[in-house]
Formats: structure tokens, C-alpha cells, sequence
């Protein structure tokens, strides 16, 4: 095959990849705020959001070189996701700074720990808790708390003594296991399990040193479980993914419920299983929550470890009665996650 044909080829292989890619990217602009019930197809979209962002980007470079007007549909691809990007990725270094001196500061941490144990050899109970301590966390929200075979529960509880106050609801055959704690007196908590999941909220009041009260809350969504659908063909992949999808949907909107008749200042935690494109993200956060990334984090956002660890599925919000300061998720390999970190303080 000569150069030209080749060139032909390509052409057209692009024009393909082109078409496919401004679709998805459609969808996945508008994922968030169109109801997974009603176009599941722009759910999905929302889902592969980051391939799609590559294969726009990669796909606007061969049109430049090509000095084709067909660069135009890359590049509307990359614009109408521009909020997407970048609550996935941030172009900022780190900043500490305080803009209000003196006020109340509080470090949080979110971390699916997937049963303290990544495989059947390792335990992470000690490694996790000296991460937490020597991040000065003062309240732990734990996805898929609970201990195996190796380590009964009291034992890996003693490794959080530095954090007294607990909330747990431990795994069962029927729920997931979660936790919350904190350095300062839990007040009163609450779990609400979804049905037919297993996954649930679990929410805590606690007190601060000024007597302040703010509600913490801890998500766990349904899962999407990919690598369960491997085997699968592809109706039942795909009627497999709607299904978790439906499922986030109706639990983002309970956790919406809570914390819009929530009036103190409130931090939601947790690992939503969804994308910062989803109807999941954008009703959890709506008008009255801010993304702790979006305000304070840096670089790349992702969460999860398969996928290259480009998926931001585990997530921190808050009121705005605070302002975050400092937001990171350090790549640790004692989950299938990694945790995340907000450092908050109150404003005037």
C-alpha cells in the first residue's frame, strides 16, 4: 500500500473515531444533568467520560496535523466538557495558605479500605492507621469497613485509639460495612441502608472544641463492577451497568434528601462508584455543596487504582460554611482505592 492510500485509510479511520468520539462527548456534557431513567445511553457516556476526553485530544492533534476543518469537532468536544476536565484534573500547585487565621480547622479523610486487605496475603489495619496519624486526620469516613480472617475487630479497632469517638455499622450478609471517626464527641448517628444493595449512609453529628456541631456523612453507592461483567455478553454487560447505574440513581437522590434538610454545616464523604460527569456527582453536590477538588486539589484527581488510576470516584464535599485548603489522594496500596484528604476550615 502507497503512502496515499495509507493516508486514505487513515483519513477515513479518523473521520470514524471522530463521529463516535463527538457523540460520547454530547452525552457526557450533559450526563449530569439528564436522569439516568430516561437516556441511559448519556449515562454511559458519562461513565467513559475519560476515554472519551483522550481519544478528543489525541484525535484534535492528528486533524492539526492534517490542517483539516474537521479539528472543529475535537475541539467543541473539549469545550462543552471544560467543567467535566477540570473536576478532573487541576492546574495548580498546593497551597496551604490560610485565608482565615485562627478559625477552626478540621482534617478529614474518606477511604474505601476494602476490608483492611487488598488480597488474601496482605493486611493494611497498622499501615492505614499510621498514614491517618501522621496525617493528623481528626474524622475518618471508612467504606467497606470490616476485618477478616486474620484480625478480629477489636484488635483493629485498638489501632484507632487516637480517633475515640466511633460510628460503625459492620459488615453483614445483607450490608456493607461502614465507619465514621473522630477525635471529638460523636452527638448522635444514624445509618440508612439502600435496599437490594447492600450500600447505605451512614451520618454523624459531632461536636467540635467550640461547640460548633457539623454532620459528617458517609456514602457508599452501588458499585458499576465492571470486572464482574468480563464474561458477560454484551446485552447483558450492558443491562448489567444500567441496572447499577438506576441503582446510584435513587441512592444520590436519598443522599440529596439528607443533606438538603441539613442545617448545620455538613461534609459528605465518600465513594460514589461514578464520575464527576454523572446525574450521581451532580445531584449529590447540586447548589448547596462544593467539591473540595474543585477548591483545593491539584493535578489528577483519580481515585481508583485499575484504568491507570484515571477514574475520581471517592470524593469530599462541604457546606459553605468552610473553605478547603488542602486536597490530595496519595497513591497507597492498601486498597483498590486510594484515600482522599480535605483539610477544611470554617470561615468568617
Amino acid at each position: 500500500m502507497n503512502n496515499s492510500k495509507l493516508l486514505a485509510v487513515m483519513d477515513y479511520l479518523a473521520v470514524a473515531i471522530t463521529i463516535l468520539t463527538f457523540v460520547f462527548s454530547v452525552g457526557s456534557a450533559i450526563s449530569g444533568t439528564v436522569n439516568p431513567n430516561h437516556y441511559t445511553f448519556v449515562a454511559i457516556s458519562g461513565l467513559v467520560f475519560p476515554a472519551t476526553i483522550l481519544f478528543s485530544f489525541v484525535i484534535f492533534l492528528y486533524w492539526a496535523l492534517r490542517r483539516s476543518y474537521l479539528i472543529l469537532f475535537p475541539l467543541v468536544s473539549l469545550l462543552i466538557n471544560f467543567g467535566p476536565i477540570f473536576s478532573n484534573f487541576q492546574f495548580r500547585q498546593e497551597n496551604n495558605i490560610s485565608p482565615f487565621p485562627g478559625n477552626q480547622k478540621l482534617a478529614v479523610a474518606s477511604y474505601n479500605i476494602h476490608k483492611f486487605k487488598y488480597d488474601e496475603q496482605s493486611v493494611s489495619t497498622y499501615e492505614i492507621s499510621e498514614y491517618l496519624k501522621s496525617e493528623n486526620i481528626q474524622i475518618a469516613c471508612f467504606q467497606e469497613f470490616g476485618t477478616n480472617t486474620v484480625m478480629p475487630m477489636r484488635e483493629a479497632l485498638a489501632f484507632f485509639d487516637y480517633l475515640p469517638y466511633k460510628a460503625i455499622k459492620e459488615y453483614s450478609d445483607d450490608e456493607m460495612g461502614m465507619a465514621i471517626m473522630s477525635k471529638y464527641p460523636i452527638i448522635k448517628f444514624d445509618k440508612i441502608t439502600f435496599e437490594d444493595t447492600g450500600n447505605g449512609i451512614l451520618w454523624a453529628d459531632i461536636r467540635l472544641p467550640d461547640r460548633k456541631v457539623v454532620r459528617v456523612v458517609n456514602c457508599h453507592l452501588q458499585t458499576t463492577n465492571y470486572n464482574q461483567t468480563k464474561t458477560m455478553n454484551l446485552n447483558v454487560k450492558l443491562a448489567f451497568i444500567k441496572a447499577n447505574i438506576l441503582y446510584r440513581t435513587f441512592q444520590a437522590e436519598t443522599v440529596k434528601l439528607l443533606t438538603d434538610t441539613t442545617t448545620t454545616p455538613i461534609i459528605v464523604c465518600g465513594d460514589f462508584n461514578d464520575q464527576p460527569t454523572s446525574y450521581t456527582y451532580s445531584t449529590i453536590k447540586g447548589d448547596k455543596l462544593v467539591d473540595g477538588f474543585r477548591e483545593a486539589g491539584s493535578w489528577l484527581g483519580g481515585t481508583y487504582k485499575y484504568f491507570w488510576g484515571i477514574p475520581r470516584v471517592d470524593y469530599i464535599f462541604h457546606s459553605k460554611h468552610f473553605k478547603s485548603l488542602q486536597y490530595k489522594s496519595d497513591k497507597k496500596e492498601w486498597s483498590d482505592h486510594n484515600p482522599v484528604i480535605s483539610v477544611l476550615e470554617f470561615k468568617n
